[in-house]
């Protein structure tokens, strides 16, 4: 269906990676959003972001069951969950495989996912303290 035909059709993320990734670059500043859910029907961001609304920030199909999205009001720190939709099972709220750091609430409800932002320093630091006496 087209546009004029009352369906926009969403764009997915020009980011590479799987998972909650930050982005800074000519495009903006913000977070890319990628997973694989082979078997959704649609798919979508709940987070600190968007109020944990599970329809705020729907992922676009990228086709053979990726989904993604760029969420430029998300930022490091933020916590998120995926909100997968399928015809036989409903909406699935699910943390991210591809998680960097998960922070353990009272019940299953409260895992929750938080964005990290990996700087190159917590590679390469502790490596180079490993091979000084090289």
């Amino acid at each position: 269906m087209s546009a004029a035909a009352g369906v926009v059709a969403l764009a997915g993320s020009i980011h590479p990676f799987m998972g909650a990734n930050p982005y800074a670059d000519a495009t903006g500043v913000g977070v890319s959003f990628r997973v694989w859910a082979p078997f959704a029907t649609s798919v979508a961001i709940a987070g600190d972001f968007n109020s944990w609304s599970s329809s705020a920030n729907a992922l676009a199909s990228e086709g053979n069951g990726f989904w993604s999205v760029d969420v430029p009001e998300a930022k490091p720190g933020d916590q998120y969950k995926f909100c997968v939709t399928s015809s036989s099972a409903g909406v699935l709220w699910r943390m991210d495989p591809y998680k960097n750091f998960a922070q353990r609430g009272k019940s299953e409800w409260r895992h929750r996912i938080a964005i990290y932002a990996l700087r190159q320093s917590e590679l390469l630091d502790p490596l180079l303290e490993r091979t000084r006496h090289l």
